[in-house]
């Protein structure tokens, strides 16, 4: 049984207690569907790790994308983490084994892990949450500035229309 694991992203930027998601994704490459266990290890003591399941079912054949939310708390140390992601799974599977009374066979344990490289910053100040709010409206900025600009040699026609009339209805006046 071939398991394969990856992390999006592998490297994240967090500022104390403000949330950030990353996505774990596991792919099993065998036509059943296998129950995986979910572990991190070495996980920065005082950041929560929050996740639906540490035991999940593969589709057959398929994929799953595992949301994990890390908020890393005020009191956590700043610098740079490396955590792990480490899924592991029994071929054959148990139910394999229970059902069929397969004793002679020992399972075999597929282990796979998946580095993630944690920097955790200082609560942000005054200034970077500022220049964090301006990056965002600074994009919705430019949106509206790009659709006016597309829309001004529009307006321009509109307005040399109505001045042409106001001035041919004066010359018939």
């Amino acid at each position: 049984m071939e398991l394969d694991i990856s992390t999006i992203p592998h490297s994240i930027d967090l500022y104390q207690e403000i949330p950030e998601n990353i996505q774990v994704q596991i792919n099993s490459t065998e036509g059943y569907a296998p129950k995986i266990n979910l572990t991190l290890d070495n996980k920065p003591k005082q950041t929560t790790f929050e996740y639906d399941s540490s035991e999940i079912t593969l589709p057959s054949y398929g994929m799953t994308t595992i949301p994990i939310k890390i908020t890393p708390t005020k009191n956590e140390m700043v610098g740079p983490y490396t955590f792990y992601a480490t899924i592991k799974s029994n071929f054959p599977p148990d139910e394999v084994i229970k059902v069929k009374g397969i004793h002679s066979i020992p399972p075999e344990n597929v282990i796979k892990r998946s580095a993630v490289l944690l920097t955790i910053h200082p609560e942000p100040d005054f200034f970077d949450k500022l220049q964090v709010f301006w990056g965002e409206v600074g994009d919705f900025t430019q949106f509206i500035y790009g659709v006016l600009l597309g829309l001004a040699p529009f307006v321009y026609q509109q307005i040399r229309k109505q001045i042409g009339k106001t001035d041919t209805e004066k010359k018939v006046s």
